[in-house]
């Protein structure tokens, strides 16, 4: 039991987390969730419900949602975002605790995700970011797995389980861009023996997602390449692609805020001068493609930018564990629990403002 402490801690912090979201702002309804519950009410049999294509392409969120909706309808949106919360919580710890085998380090990852502005905002409301960060999530993990396993499954799994986020929202599927830069970024295999897990990782990924393509397109003349090019004219050519990057800039800093960003900034100082984390220069690197693919989107919410979030609370965390030991050995304990606490505050706030201005319906 000693052994799991800190992950115990971890999840009890995060519960007291979706108490305070409970509180203070509820389920939160957005613009976009009536047509997730619209695709609900259709896979239902609902002959009266509206059939929007671009949440068809998505299917996963409302399928899983289907068996819980005897309790009201939108709740099965609710009870799987909270489950992907807490795996997602539970994930991060992980992942950071097994690149720097350090639990108070996880810990404090952990924390700056569950308690991130996006989380709050979007994670516990009717919409489906929450799966989709939890995939990533998983398929971030089984890549770290097949890194250090050296086991080609790991690798066919989590390029399927990337698959499978796609189906639960794009982003979720980014994972196999982490994946394929750790394949490749890795000194386990030759280049012949990479080049074909590579491949291989890449057909699992695609299959189920052209396959998918071709059912919507015989049945709906809908696929991907329509969604893509509907918001491309809407956003990037109506509003400019200045007007895209600076959302894309407003939306980084909402994913950590200033507390977050700076001790980020100290983290990859650290990371970078100290010689004990070379060896993690290759999943660093693997980071970067999977972090900023929330340019590959003809739109910008700090939704689509939070994909940045695992790569800069890697460096953030260990940014707070590197100057609580430094400058505060005698407070060890109350220190990194203040900035964590201040960052939280920060976060919540801000939720709570934009929420009573209107900016989440």
């Amino acid at each position: 039991m000693k052994r799991f402490r800190y992950l115990l801690f971890t999840l009890t912090l995060a519960t007291l987390n979706l108490g305070s979201v409970l509180i203070f702002f509820g389920f939160l309804v957005f613009l976009d969730s009536q047509q997730y519950v619209d695709t609900i009410r259709f896979f239902l049999g609902d002959p009266d419900a509206p059939v929007h294509l671009h949440r068809l392409l998505r299917p996963l969120g409302p399928l899983l949602a289907v068996p819980f909706e005897f309790i009201g309808l939108g709740a099965g949106l609710l009870i799987q975002n909270i489950f992907f919360y807490f795996f997602s919580v539970g994930l991060v710890f992980l992942i950071i605790n097994r690149l720097f085998h350090d639990q108070k380090q996880a810990l404090y990852a952990s924390v700056l995700f569950f308690s991130a502005m996006p989380v709050l905002k979007f994670g516990l409301g009717y919409l489906t970011d929450m799966g989709a960060w939890f995939f990533y999530l998983f398929s971030v993990f089984l890549a770290l797995l097949y890194r250090e396993k050296d086991n080609v499954l790991f690798a066919v799994v989590a390029a399927f389980v990337s698959s499978a986020g796609v189906l639960m929202k794009e982003n979720g599927g980014m994972g196999i861009l982490f994946l394929c830069g750790l394949i490749l970024l890795s000194h386990q295999r030759s280049l012949k023996k990479k080049t074909g897990i590579f491949f291989l990782a890449a057909v699992v990924f695609l299959i189920p997602i052209v396959l998918f393509q071709i059912f919507m397109h015989v049945n709906f003349s809908y696929t991907y390449l329509d969604w893509f090019l509907y918001n491309k004219t809407t956003y990037v050519d109506q509003s400019g692609i200045g007007s895209l990057l600076l959302l894309h800039l407003y939306g980084l800093f909402q994913a950590l805020h200033l507390v977050g960003w700076v001790f980020g900034g100290v983290g990859l100082w650290i990371f970078q001068k100290t010689k004990q984390y070379r060896h993690l220069y290759p999943v660093a690197a693997a980071f970067i493609l999977p972090s900023f693919s929330f340019l590959l989107w003809p739109a910008s919410e700090s939704r689509l930018t939070f994909m940045i979030a695992l790569f800069a609370i890697m460096f953030a965390s260990l940014g707070i564990r590197w100057v609580t030991k430094t400058f505060f050995p005698r407070y060890a304990y109350s220190a990194p629990f203040l900035i964590l606490a201040a960052y939280a505050m920060v976060n919540m706030v801000s939720v709570f403002v934009e929420v009573g201005f209107g900016v989440a319906s």
